[in-house]
């Protein structure tokens, strides 16, 4: 709990499915997000459950039995790969500006939160 009160002082994004449930994982994340005085993102991914973020699922259809969400590998492979890489481009490299708004535009299935 006082890690999740104290500022970060670094930018922060995080990728995931819209809900958790009944989890409170997205209250405490948010809790630490808005202490953040750094950029501090949440991606939504319509369509996606947690298995969706493995490289798992980009090799067996298996994970849709077992937990995935109903948006194609082949899409969230996409968002995984350009958001993450820019956000780290911009944040790790200094290069252009990390702008989440913009990524809406570019992918339906994303809705984005600033904290």
């Amino acid at each position: 709990k006082n890690i999740m009160n104290k500022d970060l002082n670094k930018p922060f994004a995080h990728l995931g499915q819209p809900s958790w449930g009944k989890s409170n994982n997205y209250a405490v994340m948010e809790t630490m997000a808005k202490k953040n005085s750094k950029l501090s993102t949440h991606f939504a991914v319509e369509g996606s459950k947690h298995y969706d973020f493995t490289d798992f699922s980009q090799f067996t259809r298996l994970t849709k039995k077992f937990g995935s969400g109903k948006i194609s590998p082949k899409n969230i492979r996409i968002i995984m790969n350009t958001l993450l890489l820019d956000f780290f481009n911009s944040s790790l490299k200094g290069d252009k500006k990390f702008e989440p708004q913009n990524y809406e535009q570019m992918f339906s299935e994303l809705t984005h939160y600033i904290y």
